[in-house]
């Protein structure tokens, strides 16, 4: 990328009239492969390139984009006319290069990606399909699929921002189906990450394999109030409730559970909540975020107490606050908005964690929940949610058998606030992490 063509497009806005003016330019490119019965079944490649034009004239923001960078004479114009469209509002600025300080060196980049061949990407999917297959309850795989690519970031603004980084992804997934006499199961597992030593083919066919296997034989179950354990992917389901109502646009617009909360209790006391850029190897960090701001770690919950919410340029403004470096973008044709980087629950330092077989054994009895369904039907905005969700009922602190069809009900921050054990064991599922957690006594009907 161009970093002298970036500044040179800014100077081009500016003459035209804007006030203020941002280029952001995006690449990606790498490949997919798809594997069924031990056979490639697709490969695909994907190239895109562009850059989007902010501008700021009279206090109004207008947007272009393009994929020719010999047009941007054009795509500035048509920035600068579509501001003529938009209401003025004195909180429309661009971030300067004071909020840019020197960014933490985020490890986001693998140069095996960049040299990976596609025989041996083919070989890392076939192989997790092989290790789901040596399930001998696993009759069927349903898609068995990964992906790696390459992107390039540069920013540059009429403010003096101007910084530029490599990344990479590699991701894999599995969804199959176990059979056992009339009865099956279906099971899936994925992992989502920026270096390719990092993922783990076989552990991921497996996992899916079991969770598929462990579900076979499932009952139905009667209402009642338990104890319920829910597995560290349940949990990000949950936590993807509660992640919209930190981004502070919902919180200005009153859209979120915790507008009006800072200060307050909001759940459990044993319970902290970050949101972090500077994970290395992480899928949501990165040196800076999509306005060019250096990306951090922020305090949302400690201690159970709500600390803060996440910031762009532009909210931020209309709190008289810094942005927290959370600007992201979908793509190069779209505009900034604000956005988790990478959302973490864990035990405050003072909580003791417990093994899984440990929590199993002091819950008693109860519900352990491998899986939920229509968690898209809950309301981020109130929090109430009601969702099925089937997994291992537990008896005697021991796995009794599989269950399947049964209903929990109800709001996010009282259920998040009944947290009483905290797993010692984290996964990154996509850009979020948690532990297992155990629940004190919910509601359950069939």
């Amino acid at each position: 990328m161009n970093q002298e063509l970036a500044q040179v497009i800014v100077e081009a806005a500016l003459r035209q009239g804007a006030q203020e003016a941002e280029v952001y330019m995006r690449s990606n490119k790498g490949f997919s492969v798809g594997v069924k019965e031990q056979q490639v079944d697709s490969i695909e490649s994907f190239k895109t390139s562009g850059y989007g034009v902010r501008v700021i004239k009279d206090m109004r923001v207008g947007f272009s984009y393009s994929t020719d960078l010999q047009d941007y004479k054009k795509v500035v114009g048509k920035a600068i006319a579509s501001s003529l469209y938009v209401d003025a509002q004195d909180t429309n600025s661009l971030p300067e290069r004071a909020y840019n300080n020197t960014p933490i060196y985020v490890d986001v980049f693998d140069p095996e990606i960049e040299t990976l061949k596609e025989q041996a990407a083919i070989d890392s999917i076939l192989y997790m399909e092989s290790c789901a297959l040596e399930n001998p309850l696993v009759k069927k795989i349903r898609n068995a699929e990964g992906s790696f690519g390459l992107a390039e970031t540069l920013i540059a603004n009429s403010k003096g921002v101007s910084c530029y980084y490599r990344s990479s992804s590699a991701s894999a997934e599995i969804m199959l189906a176990a059979e056992r006499d009339k009865d099956s199961s279906v099971g899936m597992d994925y992992q989502y990450c920026r270096h390719i030593r990092d993922l783990d083919f076989g552990a991921i066919g497996k996992r899916a394999a079991e969770r598929a296997s462990m579900l076979l034989g499932a009952k139905k179950i009667n209402g009642c109030r338990v104890f319920a354990l829910l597995d560290s992917a349940v949990v990000v389901d949950f936590l993807k409730i509660l992640s919209s109502s930190f981004i502070s646009d919902s919180v200005q617009k009153g859209r979120s559970l915790l507008a009006n909360k800072i200060g307050r209790p909001v759940i459990s006391p044993k319970v902290d909540i970050i949101d972090s850029g500077i994970v290395n190897r992480m899928v949501g960090s990165s040196p800076f975020d999509a306005e060019g701001v250096s990306t951090r770690e922020t305090c949302l919950i400690e201690g159970g107490v709500l600390k803060g919410y996440l910031y762009n340029s532009h909210t931020a403004a209309k709190d008289n606050v810094n942005s927290t470096g959370n600007a992201r973008r979908s793509r190069y044709s779209s505009m900034p908005f604000v956005g988790i980087n990478n959302l973490l629950l864990k035990a405050t330092s003072s909580e003791p964690v417990y093994c899984l077989d440990d929590m199993i054994t002091k819950m008693k009895r109860g519900i352990y929940v491998l899986e939920t369904i229509g968690m898209h039907t809950a309301d981020p905005v109130s929090g109430d949610f009601s969702v099925g969700v089937s997994g291992i009922w537990i008896e005697g602190g021991e796995r009794a058998y599989p269950f399947k069809e049964t209903l929990i009900s109800g709001n996010i921050l009282s259920f998040l606030s009944s947290i009483e054990l905290i797993g010692d064991e984290h996964r990154f599922y996509g850009n979020m992490s948690t532990p297992s957690v155990l629940i004190a006594e919910i509601d359950m009907s069939a």
